[in-house]
């Protein structure tokens, strides 16, 4: 959670955020879209890469995902911003796009290629569902890194300081900005 530039920046207290935080990775899980690394031996989670198709309606998942959310207004409002740019989502068909939301993998862990690992499955596991684009928003210059090595190009790119929502620069002071990166399958 602190690693990723945006969500750091709305001050979220973990005690508060865990809960809603296994039930999102729950949903995760059960859209059938995301992977898990884990080490075999212990079964210790060393990373994620979290997906949904890119036409999936978030209001029609229930209030556990309404709540998740809510954690994150002004993060939402930016890409959501990003995407009404640089994406034409009115015409993108359910089961076209495959949508990265998030992916992690932990410090002790990092370094080792498990990142771009997780996103080759994915996009195989993608290819296999016959998906034919890959979309991520990357928050900052280590994922945008990640991603290119991975093939996917930069579509749009929004900076933090100039992005207004609700009368206000939620992101001021916040260094570079927002990504749209692209990668077809």
């Amino acid at each position: 959670m602190n690693d990723d530039p945006t969500t750091h920046h709305h001050h979220i207290n973990p005690d508060t955020f865990l809960s809603y935080a296994h039930r999102y990775c729950q949903l995760c899980a059960d859209a059938g879209q995301s992977i898990i690394a884990r080490i075999p031996r212990t079964g210790e989670c060393v990373g994620f890469i979290f997906c949904w198709d890119l036409a999936t309606d978030f209001s029609c998942m229930g209030n556990d995902m309404d709540a998740f959310l809510a954690f994150f207004p002004d993060s939402m409002a930016i890409i959501g911003a990003l995407e009404t740019a640089f994406l034409d989502r009115e015409h993108i068909a359910r089961g076209d796009s495959i949508h990265i939301f998030q992916l992690g993998v932990r410090r002790a862990y990092r370094n080792q290629a498990i990142a771009t690992t997780l996103i080759r499955h994915i996009l195989h596991h993608a290819q296999g569902q016959a998906f034919c684009h890959a979309v991520v928003e990357c928050t900052g210059p280590a994922s945008h890194h990640t991603f290119e090595r991975c093939g996917f190009i930069e579509r749009g790119h929004i900076p933090y300081d100039t992005f207004w929502n609700e009368n206000r620069v939620f992101f001021a002071g916040l260094p570079g900005g927002i990504s749209l990166m692209v990668r077809d399958l």
